[in-house]
């Protein structure tokens, strides 16, 4: 798949950015990342909810854009929409509305890049408790971290 994903033509290193799924690193990943030069970064498992920004700025008003682009179809023409129908739809509506400063954007806010341990704090006290001022930070988040 890496190899699949990834133009030669593309300047190396490359910084590839996973959740902790177990399920998305194995040796073979390992291996393979190495020979293409492409470093992973794995975020802590448990954490996606602090990275959830892209999703609300990025994904959600594409998956919005598509069923709107979906219907108007499926009203115009015909009661159901085709695999190159899809394609075309999913394909015009990222043109449209991926733009490359909100995708930036997402990134500041999480503090994933730049790299800022002051964000990437912050997002964590937003879904902790208002009682609770202590905010721990697990140690393989630092690690991590410092990593990068």
């Amino acid at each position: 798949m890496l190899d699949a994903s990834n133009l030669t033509s593309t300047p190396r290193p490359i910084l590839l950015i996973l959740d902790g799924c177990s399920s998305h690193y194995s040796n073979y990943i390992y291996d393979e990342a190495q020979r293409l030069k492409i470093h992973l970064l794995f975020l802590p498992s448990n954490s996606t909810h602090l990275f959830q920004p892209l999703d609300v700025t990025v994904f959600r008003p594409f998956k919005q854009a598509i069923r709107r682009e979906v219907m108007e179809e499926m009203w115009s023409d015909t009661t159901s929409v085709d695999k190159k129908n899809a394609i075309s739809i999913a394909c015009r509506v990222w043109e449209a509305m991926t733009k490359r400063s909100a995708i930036i954007n997402c990134f500041e806010c999480t503090g994933l890049f730049p790299p800022s341990v002051e964000k990437m704090i912050y997002r964590l006290s937003i879904f902790k408790s208002s009682d609770d001022i202590n905010i721990e930070i697990d140690r393989t988040w630092m690690e991590r971290f410092d990593a990068v």
